[in-house]
């Protein structure tokens, strides 16, 4: 019975440690690949017990069925199974590669996926074959703790996935542990497996609720260690033109069709690509692209409300590529397997394809309407504009515009109104182009007329001066509708804008051309909520330049835990770790310094310390010693821990009979010293017990308290 307990143990700890890939897949796709693969193992565990012959041939035949099961089970989604088999086979290879390229969590692919119960499956047979060879119980768990650490590189897990994942791992380790001791299937009773379980689940716990509270702090505001941010990202394909240098192209064919969206959600823009770099010959952008997974997390600055929509492009003959039209920020992509800056969301199609329409899922933060009146700006935002040396005509004409307003958003309305008021819209056959110092220089300095190009790269560069968090987006102007939802957007509509970076919000669009705000009755909140704070700029009301207080950097989605203010569940699980660590730490030391304290008392009180420090460890090991009891009255008692062995007991009592009943009233050095060897042997032969035993005795409090008949 014992036998078959240990090998259910071994096999639902790799089970568990197969979930431990939860936060890179959803559970729900790990569940069932990774059970299909440990069951058989089992079968062909309990088969080679009752038969011994197959005992030979048991990791053989276990990996072979356990392999074939899970195949069947990844591939029964797809038809035809032989088309199928070949993508699954070549994740189980490859796929932990391709999964570590792509944004967390992954999608829940089988091409992707199917390492994971490969992992699980190795795990299991080899835990298993040690178990069965007689292997400590212990060393059975090495293989799926090694895919528990691997799959925390990955990514870590955390909150109540990680405590489900340690509590289920810790009751696998604990059936491991108490069934798993070779010669005791005779004393199997449920009390060790109690005490299996008083062993592994406070250690787990602790290690979990550590790491999850020590993040939840994060006092070096440090991410989590990830492999996954150690690989290389997909690349922006060489000869590939910036959207930005397109611009004037685009309106040289004002009536070529670049793509179709239908959806009836508030949108006044559709992006492109985000540029934050500036040379002072051109604009780059610092994205690092992925295959995109599932699904983006939300962006953690945003904390107002938010809302998800959804659009179906459908891309038309002047779409170039290979950055495609998104929203800000993007969640998911069905129909297409672009890659995407996980920072803003801004897709990139890497692979060539025959696939002109996707749908996309995308979340709008939905600020109230008068939010944006005073609000305040992220200075030293990630993501905005930082530049060297700025030409002096670009300082003189923001010196100009501001009058030394300090950074606001109030003052990045006063500069957008600045632009527009003084700067004209250029029209006809002769179309300004560039966006470079000296066209920048030329449009604020003589003819004071361009495209949204030099507008809005002109913006951005002059809020950099002055601190206002700015960066640059090109894309597309929504349209009026063809019919109820359906827009189609032309080369007439290229446009690029100016955002910034308010807190709580995340990044407001403006508009120094006043072109984007043609569609106004299908304005989004953040729009509708900047002209709100427009027109009480516009009246004096909410006006105040004054710098609202300096927020927190935006940190990159996926780039570890929150700074957030600690929750009363994470307070409660550091109280718990605090308990715990007090307990498990507290408790040896205090034995230790009193073991110390027994040491250095000379005479016969260093004699007597010598057998009360033994009593205490026999009774932390389980035996009864009472306070009347003699040194050679516990020796029967302790002789089941000690493997029969009580000549050092005896060594204890013969220096106890020359200390204190022989009359002498000095007691040479050299009794204590023998007495204190014995009592030294006494704890090497029970350190030899197993190592639950040992660990409950070093922890336990029986041998600190007083003893009792």
């Amino acid at each position: 019975m014992t036998s078959r307990l240990a090998g259910v143990g071994v096999l639902l700890a790799a089970f568990f440690a197969g979930l431990a890939f939860s936060p890179v897949f959803a559970t729900t796709a790990l569940l069932l690949p990774v059970l299909a693969v440990v069951v058989p193992v089992a079968a062909i565990d309990l088969l080679a017990l009752k038969h011994a012959r197959l005992a030979a041939v048991r990791p053989i035949l276990g990996l072979i069925l356990g392999a074939a099961v899970g195949l069947v089970v990844l591939c029964l989604p797809h038809l035809p199974w032989g088309t199928a088999a070949l993508p699954v086979l070549d994740g189980a290879l490859h796929g932990w590669l391709h999964t570590l390229e792509s944004t967390f969590p992954a999608r829940p692919d089988a091409a992707l996926l199917a390492f994971v119960p490969l992992l699980a499956l190795l795990a299991g047979v080899i835990g298993l074959e040690w178990l069965r060879r007689g292997f400590a119980p212990l060393v059975t768990l090495l293989p799926s703790l090694a895919v528990v650490g691997l799959s925390q590189v990955f990514r870590a897990a955390s909150g109540w996935q990680a405590v489900g994942l340690a509590a289920g791992y810790a009751a696998a380790g604990a059936l491991v542990l108490a069934a798993g001791r070779r010669g005791t299937a005779a004393r199997w009773t449920g009390r060790r497996l109690i005490d299996a379980l008083v062993l592994v689940v406070p250690v787990a716990l602790v290690a979990v609720l550590g790491a999850w509270g020590l993040a939840s702090a994060d006092p070096l505001h440090l991410p989590a260690y990830s492999v996954h941010d150690k690989f290389e990202v997909a690349a922006v394909p060489s000869g590939a033109v910036s959207p930005l240098s397109e611009i004037g192209g685009r309106l040289d064919k004002p009536g070529a069709v670049v793509f179709t969206a239908r959806t009836d959600a508030p949108v006044d823009r559709w992006p492109q690509i985000v540029l934050d770099g500036f040379d002072g010959a051109g604009w780059t952008s610092s994205a690092t692209y992925r295959p995109l997974g599932a699904e983006l997390d939300a962006d953690p600055a945003v904390t107002v409300a938010k809302r998800t929509f959804q659009a179906e492009i459908t891309l038309g003959s002047a779409a170039a590529g290979p950055w495609l039209p998104t929203q800000l920020r993007t969640l998911s992509v069905d129909g297409l397997r672009p890659a995407v800056d996980p920072f803003t969301g801004t897709l990139l199609e890497t692979t060539t394809t025959d696939a002109t329409s996707y749908t996309l899922h995308w979340q709008a933060p939905q600020p109230a309407r008068d939010q944006l009146v005073g609000a305040a700006v992220v200075r030293g935002a990630a993501g905005s504009l930082v530049v060297g040396d700025v030409p002096a005509g670009v300082v003189k004409a923001t010196e100009t515009a501001l009058a030394g307003a300090p950074p606001s958003f109030a003052a990045a309305l006063k500069l957008e109104a600045w632009l527009k008021d003084n700067y004209k819209i250029a029209t006809g056959d002769e179309l300004p182009t560039g966006s470079g110092s000296a066209q920048l220089l030329d449009f604020l300095d003589r003819t004071h007329r361009g495209t949204s190009e030099q507008f809005a790269t002109a913006y951005v560069l002059m809020a950099s001066t002055v601190g206002i968090p700015a960066r640059l987006v090109v894309g597309f102007r929504q349209p009026k509708p063809d019919s109820p939802g359906l827009y189609v957007v032309h080369n007439a509509d290229a446009f690029a804008w100016p955002e910034v970076d308010v807190a709580g919000v995340g990044w407001v669009p403006l508009d120094p051309t006043g072109g984007a705000r043609e569609n106004p009755q299908n304005s989004p909140p953040t729009t509708q909520a900047t002209d709100a704070a427009r027109q009480q700029a516009q009246q004096g009301v909410g006006t105040s330049t004054q710098p609202g207080p300096a927020a927190a950097p935006r940190a990159q989605p996926q780039a570890g835990p929150s700074n957030a203010p600690w929750t009363a569940l994470q307070i409660i699980g550091l109280a718990i770790v605090a308990a715990l660590l007090a307990w498990i730490l507290g408790v040896p030391a205090t034995k230790l310094l009193r073991r110390l304290k027994r040491r250095r008392a000379a005479g016969a009180a260093g004699v007597v310390g010598a057998w009360l420090d033994t009593r205490d460890r026999l009774r932390d090991h389980g035996v009864a010693a009472g306070p009347a009891m003699t040194v050679r009255d516990a020796a029967e008692p302790a002789s089941a821990v000690l493997n029969g062995t009580t000549a050092e007991l005896d060594a204890i009592a013969r220096c106890i009979d020359v200390a204190v009943w022989s009359g002498n009233s000095e007691v040479p050095p050299a009794l204590t010293g023998e007495a204190w060897r014995a009592a030294a042997s006494i704890r090497r032969e029970l350190g030899k017990r197993p190592v639950p035993e040992r660990v409950r005795a070093a922890v336990g409090i029986r041998g600190l308290r007083a003893p009792h008949d």
